[in-house]
């Protein structure tokens, strides 16, 4: 076998194996994130479980803190609604946050909805 039937042998074979893990490979997408934090357990999820507390840690509140801001509900509350709007950059938009499920120290569950740049819409825990 010569040396371009090699290479086009690998070649293909290369091909062949991406598209197979592009066939067997799911379309969703799971990101998890962990932190290893020294407080008391409930500290933490009192501290979570607030949305207005995000504001001390987000990225988007940091890319445009004057951006408009409504809260709907109580704080820390399932039904608890923050959404946010800047005119003043494109890239943080304009979105919704929703706490959707509390389990007391253990877990906090949000429905987060993009309206702007991009609609999307994404279950968070």
């Amino acid at each position: 076998m010569s040396i371009v039937m090699t290479i086009l042998a690998v070649i293909a074979a290369v091909v062949a194996l991406f598209l197979l893990v592009a066939a067997v490979t799911g379309k969703e997408m799971k990101i998890e994130r962990s932190i290893t934090v020294n407080k008391p357990v409930n500290e933490v999820f009192n501290f979570v479980s607030h949305i207005k507390n995000h504001e001390q840690f987000s990225v988007w509140h940091m890319m445009d803190p004057q951006m408009k801001k409504e809260y709907r509900g109580t704080d820390g509350q399932v039904g608890f609604v923050y959404a946010w709007d800047s005119a003043n950059d494109k890239n943080v938009g304009a979105g919704k946050q929703e706490i959707t499920k509390l389990i007391p120290d253990q877990r906090v569950e949000f429905h987060l909805r993009f309206l702007r740049p991009m609609q999307m819409k994404q279950m968070l825990q």
